[in-house]
């Protein structure tokens, strides 16, 4: 007969384990020298926007925060509104999250209602090479 052996690693990942390689090594009598297995590791980002929808009268200023947590390179938050680049009207912070070396980029979108918003929706759009593919967060527009 033959047999079986598994061994399951619990660990908790960091930013700063992000592009690493874990490593299994299996030593067998049958084998010449032992197989070393490695897999890459891969740590995603966490995007956060509040608030999540937006309401208000013509004239009001809103304000929308989007953040990235956990990215081991600052993240790059863009903002669209009604498919125009409005990041210009944002303020951004980068700032280093000591309990993990890792990074927290927020973004403040500081956005005058008028009467065409209504109906649209504020896009964070968060890159970052941990991400496959840009992230977009869609915050509904309503100008009452």
């Amino acid at each position: 007969g033959s047999f079986v052996t598994l061994s399951t690693l619990h660990r908790v990942l960091s930013p700063v384990d992000n592009g690493q390689k874990l490593g299994c090594v299996v030593p067998h009598p049958t084998l010449a020298d032992p197989e070393i297995i490695s897999v890459p590791i891969t740590v995603i980002s966490t995007v956060v926007v509040s608030p999540q929808q937006v309401s208000g009268n013509v004239g009001d200023l809103q304000e929308v925060e989007c953040s990235v947590r956990g990215a081991q390179a600052a993240a790059n938050i863009t903002w669209i509104l009604n498919g125009r680049d409005i990041t210009s009207d944002a303020h951004a912070v980068i700032r280093p999250d000591n309990l993990n070396g890792s990074f927290v980029t927020s973004s403040t979108l500081h956005h005058v209602l008028s009467s065409v918003d209504n109906g649209q929706a504020f896009g964070c759009v968060v890159s970052h090479p941990t991400l496959a593919r840009p992230e977009n967060t869609m915050v509904p527009i309503t100008v009452i």
